[in-house]
């Protein structure tokens, strides 16, 4: 009986399907080219990237979808235990919804209290990726904790995916292990 009952739903979404497949099949031409020319011309830019790195002090004043403003709301989100400014910037790969990313930044940030923080160096190392060297004081539940820390970024696109070149409304989040460094005192490395 089961069996007859998933035949008929099957049966009821045949047309829909065969239609998508028709559609995914019949690709046109012009649409298949414009995607080897993005794609190509991602290669282009990929290939001629240049690292870059600044050094700070860092303000505030930076647009929206630069790696730089992201890494600052961050850090301040966490400093003023503003834990939806964390998860606005946070790198969310299972796509929670933004209450719940507030509530897991709440849960990793509880016992580690940032009371001051210096972005000394922010390099953009590949065209998705910022490594960020951060001055950073912090209070967990034994002690205070004062160092240098790294932290990285990375470029994704609206689909959650690693950015390319070419993609437009990226954003830049912040990986949030960096909270975990602090709380097991794992500095960077000096050389």
């Amino acid at each position: 009986m089961v069996a007859l009952v998933d035949w008929a739903i099957d049966k009821s979404s045949e047309a829909s399907r065969i239609k998508e497949r028709i559609e995914k099949d019949n690709l046109s031409l012009s649409a298949a080219l414009e995607q080897s020319r993005r794609i190509q011309n991602d290669k282009r830019i990929i290939e001629a990237f240049q690292p870059s790195e600044s050094d700070g002090p860092f303000s505030e004043t930076y647009n929206i979808d630069t790696a730089e403003y992201a890494v600052l709301q961050f850090l301040e989100g966490w400093k003023n235990r503003n834990f939806g400014l964390m998860a606005k910037h946070a790198i969310n790969l299972t796509r929670k919804p933004f209450k719940k990313m507030a509530g897991e930044m709440r849960d990793m940030a509880e016992y580690v209290t940032l009371n001051e923080y210096e972005v000394f160096r922010i390099r953009h190392s590949t065209v998705a990726r910022c490594d960020v060297r951060v001055r950073v004081q912090a209070k967990t539940l034994t002690k205070v904790v004062a160092g240098q820390f790294d932290l990285f970024l990375i470029r994704y696109n609206q689909d959650g995916n690693v950015a390319m070149p070419t993609d437009q409304d990226c954003i830049w989040a912040v990986q949030q292990n960096c909270i975990y460094n602090v709380m097991n005192e794992k500095f960077a490395d000096t050389l």
